[in-house]
């Protein structure tokens, strides 16, 4: 017979709560599985930039800084934080040594005197081409063993659980 909570007794609590447990356990695992994974992959990541990036004041941890401004210049430092999902005071400090090495400017906005938009230094600009390609090739090793297909699936599950961490943060507004 089919079990659900309504026809739960005594008698077999003990074995629906340890069913439930094991699961849970194994969903917690999980998750720990993947945050460990993802954590390593983005570590890993920041390690081949550095080396990539050794001829350049760049960082590993400021690529994507560079590539949002470029991308989108005269955001305020609150909406590249917002798009990377780090804190305020975290893009001020990066911000801070961008701006001292030459990568970026920061002018006051002119609706909020308090905030500050940034936009990307011909320095900048003239990196892009090196960054992507750096990103390519690491994309490239990381996925070597694996065929078009799965990297495909890969990217596609990847995406869609980072949609729903995003809509978290969106939700509770911590975006």
């Amino acid at each position: 017979t089919e079990m659900s909570f309504s026809t739960l007794t005594e008698a077999n609590w003990d074995s629906w709560f340890s069913i439930w447990w094991k699961v849970s356990e194994l969903s917690s695992t999980a998750m720990e599985i993947l945050t460990r994974t993802i954590n390593i992959i983005n570590r890993c990541t920041n390690l081949y930039r550095d080396t990539q990036l050794d001829d350049t004041s760049l960082s590993g941890c400021q690529v994507p800084y560079i590539l949002r401004i470029c991308r989108q210049p005269g955001q305020t430092q609150e909406e590249l934080a917002q798009g990377l999902h780090v804190h305020k005071s975290s893009v001020a400090r990066k911000l801070a040594a961008l701006e001292t090495n030459g990568w970026i400017t920061r002018t006051p906005c002119a609706q909020d005197r308090r905030a500050l938009r940034v936009y990307p230094t011909p320095k900048a600009e003239a990196v892009i081409p090196q960054l992507h390609q750096m990103l390519t090739e690491w994309s490239d090793y990381l996925t070597a063993s694996l065929s078009p297909q799965e990297a495909d699936t890969l990217l596609a599950l990847l995406n869609r659980v980072a949609d729903r961490a995003e809509a978290w943060a969106t939700e509770r507004g911590q975006d």
